[in-house]
């Protein structure tokens, strides 16, 4: 990953003792206001701010924030916590409920499948980033990406350079190594 990318996104440590310390990188400090083992929700002023999670979570983290839940700002979407996955195939596909955040701006995906990358089509986003991610239609990922009209900025790993060729000049793709 990028110096860039990686000042965006708050750094948390889970201590053998289960304490949580996040290092908010400049930015404003905030608070950790949900961790469970597949997911951090993190927050500003007691907002929520930037969800770390898996894609079966959010059900029950909705039945604890309620509709706050829905304006975080940044999503990292992982298919599994930890250095190993439990599964054969450790690639999850994106879940309906993206679609269903009003403020999100930044979706960081790592071991994802974005072959249904078309449910952010209505969000707002101004960055994508795309780590150890798989696809099977490069042609779609392209329409739903091209489609995304405030997006600037595209981070990726060798993963996503089949994509590259066919995005908007427009949008500005950083390498995270």
């Amino acid at each position: 990953m990028d110096e860039n990318n990686k000042k965006n996104i708050p750094k948390s440590t889970i201590k053998g003792s289960g304490f949580v310390n996040i290092n908010w990188n400049g930015e404003k400090s905030g608070s950790l206001m949900y961790s469970s083992s597949n997911c951090i929700l993190l927050g500003k002023e007691d907002v929520p701010y930037m969800l770390y999670t898996t894609p079966n979570i959010v059900q029950l983290l909705a039945a604890k924030k309620g509709e706050g839940l829905y304006k975080i700002r940044k999503l990292v979407l992982t298919s599994f916590f930890g250095s190993k996955t439990n599964s054969n195939n450790p690639y999850t596909e994106i879940p309906e409920w993206i679609g269903n955040f009003q403020e999100l701006q930044e979706i960081y995906f790592e071991n994802i499948n974005v072959d249904r990358l078309e449910i952010v089509k209505s969000l707002y986003l101004t960055k994508l980033s795309f780590k150890n991610v798989t696809f099977r239609h490069i042609s779609s990922i392209c329409r739903s990406i091209n489609g995304l009209s405030m997006l600037e900025e595209i981070h990726h790993d060798e993963s996503f350079h089949d994509v590259l060729l066919c995005l908007d000049k427009r949008i500005k793709t950083v390498n995270i190594i």
